[in-house]
């Protein structure tokens, strides 16, 4: 991995932020889960996870209550939400394109770290001036550059399904038909 420990801790479990993955992520997904790690495992088991219908969305949109009533949360944290998702959309799309080489997939991850920067940057103008109007004329003056790019992503590219896992040669009956046998699920 790209994050080497500055100073080891004696509490390895309670990690606040990976500051190089984090700072050098190739998504909005990576950036998101190196920032506030805990408070994200939080936010996953409370909302993502119970949430059917939009979870991205309504995981957002609690860490924007949770954090106060300013119009820059109400404005940021929805936003990030679909632009994770026009982030997949793209992945699924584009990756397998540059993967034919270690060349092209290291332009490729150079590609997405920059693209994710700048759309970071652009989704918390709002995050860090707090009021509404403010950030709106905050995006105004970036042209609404972001706005441009990810809504026409998320409108007209086509959902496009994960690529399966290759499946083992072993068969499903070869495993244990006791439930006792099986390991319970961990939280």
């Amino acid at each position: 991995p790209l994050c080497l420990p500055l100073s080891p801790s004696p509490f390895p479990s309670i990690s606040w932020c990976g500051v190089i993955e984090q700072q050098f992520a190739t998504s909005p997904k990576s950036s998101i889960d190196n920032w506030n790690i805990q408070t994200g495992m939080w936010l996953r088991r409370i909302a993502y996870e119970r949430f059917p219908l939009a979870p991205r969305f309504a995981t957002f949109l609690l860490s924007g209550l949770w954090h106060g009533f300013y119009g820059g949360y109400m404005l940021s944290m929805p936003f990030v939400a679909v632009m994770g998702d026009a982030a997949v959309k793209l992945r699924r799309h584009i990756r397998p394109h540059f993967q034919g080489t270690p060349s092209m997939a290291l332009f490729y991850d150079h590609l997405t770290r920059i693209c994710t920067m700048s759309m970071m940057s652009y989704s918390l103008v709002p995050f860090m001036v707090l009021d509404f109007y403010l950030a709106l004329t905050g995006w105004k003056h970036l042209y609404f550059y972001g706005a441009f790019i990810i809504f026409p992503v998320v409108l007209f590219v086509p959902n496009k399904k994960r690529p399966q896992p290759a499946t083992s040669s072993k068969s499903d009956t070869s495993k244990s038909q006791d439930s006792g046998s099986e390991k319970p699920k961990s939280l």
